[in-house]
C-alpha cells in the first residue's frame, strides 16, 4: 500500500510541475510531502465546508512610517479542527487549492465578511476603515462569482472604500 501510494504521488507530482516529465518518490521531497499532507487534510477540509467550521479573524495592517493613516484590516479565513482549535491556512489553503476547493470557500468568506461588516455599518460609517478579503484568482476571475459579489457589495450599502479585494501575487503574476 505504502509503495502505491507513493507512486501515486509521483504521478500527481509530475502531473503538476508540467506533464510530460519523470518524477522520482523521494521521501524528503517537499513537493511530494505537502502533497501528502494535502491528501491527509482533504478530509477535514471537506468536513468543514460542510459543517461551517471557518471563521474570519480581522488582522489590522499597521504602516511602519509612523504617520497616521486611515484603519486597515485584512481579513482572514481560519478553519476549525473537530474539536474547534484553529487550522491555521497553510495546512489547508494548499489542499484547498490543489482539490479546486477555493471556489466553495470564497463565496463563504466573501459573504461572512459582508455580513459581519454590513451588521456594522453605523459603526463603519462614522469610524471609517478598509477590510481587505483575499479571494482566490480562478474566484476573480469566474464571471459568475464576480457578478454575484459585486451585487452583495452593493446589497450592503457599506461607505465606499470599505470593501478591499486581494488576490495573490503568485496568482496575479501565474495570470499575466
Amino acid at each position: 500500500g505504502h509503495v502505491l501510494a507513493s507512486a501515486e504521488m509521483a504521478c500527481r507530482s509530475a502531473k503538476d510541475r508540467g506533464r510530460n516529465r519523470v518524477e522520482v518518490f523521494a521521501a524528503g521531497d517537499v513537493s511530494l510531502m505537502q502533497r501528502h499532507d494535502d491528501l491527509r487534510i482533504f478530509r477535514d477540509l471537506l468536513g468543514a465546508l460542510d459543517r461551517g467550521r471557518f471563521r474570519l479573524f480581522a488582522q489590522p495592517i499597521v504602516p511602519l512610517d509612523g504617520r497616521p493613516h486611515p484603519p486597515h484590516y485584512e481579513l482572514l479565513v481560519r478553519m476549525l479542527d473537530e474539536d474547534n482549535q484553529i487550522v491555521v491556512p497553510g495546512r489547508f489553503l494548499s489542499a484547498a487549492a490543489r482539490y479546486q476547493l477555493l471556489a466553495r470557500l470564497a463565496p463563504w468568506v466573501l459573504d461572512e465578511a459582508l455580513t459581519l461588516l454590513a451588521a456594522r455599518r453605523e459603526q463603519i460609517e462614522r469610524s471609517p476603515a478598509t477590510f481587505w478579503i483575499n479571494l482566490s484568482g480562478p474566484s476573480v476571475g469566474n464571471r459568475e462569482f464576480t457578478a454575484n459579489a459585486c451585487a452583495r457589495i452593493r446589497a450592503t450599502r457599506l461607505p465606499p472604500g470599505t470593501i478591499g479585494i486581494e488576490i495573490t501575487e503568485s496568482t496575479a503574476v501565474g495570470e499575466l
